[in-house]
């Protein structure tokens, strides 16, 4: 079966920054997505439409199909009450926002005051090309449940979402 859209599909990947350093590994646990779902970014899914069980790719993804251009619109200053009062903010600490949309934002501390927080909204890899070595392992048709949701479901699968506005990592 080839990787087409409605596919669940598993693969073994290693992700790689432009200057070759190793961004992310599945180090033996695949990864297993619904294809055609927006559950990769376009530039992946893309290049792994039509492969089937065994094909192995190099695939470079340009930073416009990854996570887009740098935008300097996405740096913004927030007020400092908008995180808990007991965080510790500091310059170079990354989190994770919920935007207007209920969209998961990324965002890192660029500078902090007492009034405020200079934040960069933009994603961790905005303005860079990735690269990834992919092995695929298995190709099948989604269920029907799987298709309603627009995910695959592992078996322990719950929608129930943590309703905080920011997370720190």
């Amino acid at each position: 079966m080839k990787i087409a859209r409605d596919s669940v599909v598993s693969m073994d990947y290693k992700l790689t920054s432009e200057g070759g350093e190793v961004l992310e590994d599945s180090a033996g646990e695949p990864l297993t997505y619904l294809h055609g779902h927006d559950n990769l970014i376009d530039g992946l899914e893309e290049q792994l439409e039509g492969l089937v069980v065994g094909d192995a790719r190099h695939i470079v993804v340009p930073a416009d199909k990854a996570y887009g251009p740098k935008d300097p619109d996405h740096v913004r200053r927030v007020s400092r009450a908008s995180f808990p009062a007991e965080e510790s903010l500091e310059v170079g600490m990354r989190f994770t926002a919920e935007g207007e949309d209920g969209a998961t934002l990324w965002a890192e501390v660029i500078e902090v005051t007492d009034k405020d927080v200079l934040i960069d909204e933009n994603h961790p890899l905005a303005g860079q090309a990735l690269t990834f070595d992919i092995k695929v392992l298995d190709v099948r048709v989604a269920t029907e449940t799987e298709l309603d949701h627009g995910h695959v479901h592992d078996g322990h699968h719950d929608h129930d979402e943590d309703d905080s506005s920011f997370h720190v990592h």
